[in-house]
């Protein structure tokens, strides 16, 4: 099943039978690692722009000299 959709069907679970996002994903630890997780992947993402766009300029300064 696609993410999307998942996440689509916890919101509807969540709100017909009125209970908290930890326990549908299954405790309070549980939705810390998915923070967690979120987290890193942000943090991985901004590091690999940022070593991509360094990594272009040095190649190029290398090739102009």
């Amino acid at each position: 099943m696609k993410l999307k959709q998942r996440l689509i069907n916890q919101k509807i679970h969540k709100l017909i039978f009125n209970i908290t996002q930890s326990s549908v994903l299954g405790s309070d630890f549980c939705l810390g690692m998915y923070w967690l997780r979120l987290g890193l992947s942000f943090l991985i993402c901004i590091l690999s722009a940022i070593n991509l766009f360094n990594s272009n300029k040095l190649k190029y300064k290398d090739k102009y000299k």
